[in-house]
């Protein structure tokens, strides 16, 4: 009997150190059974290797590949309008709906050759009558005095008189789009696009507008 419980005890310890020596054991690891004998007698140990959790490494790559890649937004949704205007402050694509709408197409070369887009949008003049001009009654004309500035995201600045775009002069209908061939300008190139029909290049096509500023020849240097 004595001898039989030192088997016992040896198969015990055998259970435990054989899963040890395996290596990594899968979670489905078949059992399997340690056998010893001693004067007639066997003794019968079922072993279960304890399940290891194994993580594929394609599912990994995954997790990391789709963590590294999760769009950021950085683009604003909206532009500011500034300087000689009675009221400051943003403007949305779902505001300049609200004040009119209406389509052109263009040709215009650029860096990529001949472009031709059909855009929609709202006339930068009426943007400006709805944010109000500060014009100066004791001038004449004063509105030929002024021009604005656009600012894309980039950085990129370019001028439009106002007498290009004013009813009683110029009258060229130059746009705040926010609609491209169909399709929503959004993201970097978003959410509006200067467009202006009749230039034979693309270099006041300024992408990315996120400010457009109102002034005159008597404004201050800029910084």
């Amino acid at each position: 009997m004595k001898q039989k419980r030192w088997l016992v005890i040896a198969v015990l310890a055998l259970a435990t150190v054989l899963p040890a020596c395996g290596g990594t054991t899968a979670a489905t690891a078949t059992p399997t059974r340690a056998t010893a004998s001693s004067a007639g007698s066997t003794v019968t140990v079922a072993i279960t290797p304890t399940p290891t959790a194994r993580v594929s490494p394609t599912a990994a790559a995954h997790s990391l590949t789709a963590s590294a890649t999760a769009p950021v937004s950085t683009a604003s949704d909206e532009l500011q309008v500034t300087g000689l205007v009675q009221h400051t402050g943003p403007l949305t694509v779902a505001a300049a709906q609200q004040i009119s709408q209406e389509s052109v197409e263009v040709t215009f070369q650029s860096s990529k050759g001949t472009e031709q887009h059909r855009y929609t949008g709202v006339r930068l003049w009426d943007v400006l009558q709805r944010f109000g001009l500060q014009l100066d009654a004791n001038r004449k004309n004063d509105q030929l005095r002024k021009y604005v500035v656009v600012t894309g995201r980039d950085g990129y600045e370019v001028v439009v008189g106002l007498g290009e775009i004013d009813p009683n002069f110029g009258a060229r209908p130059i746009l705040l789009a926010w609609e491209e061939d169909g399709a929503p300008l959004a993201g970097e190139r978003g959410p509006f696009r200067l467009v202006v029909p009749g230039d034979v290049r693309g270099g006041r096509y300024v992408t990315g507008v996120v400010k457009i500023e109102v002034r005159d020849i008597d404004s201050p240097p800029r910084r």
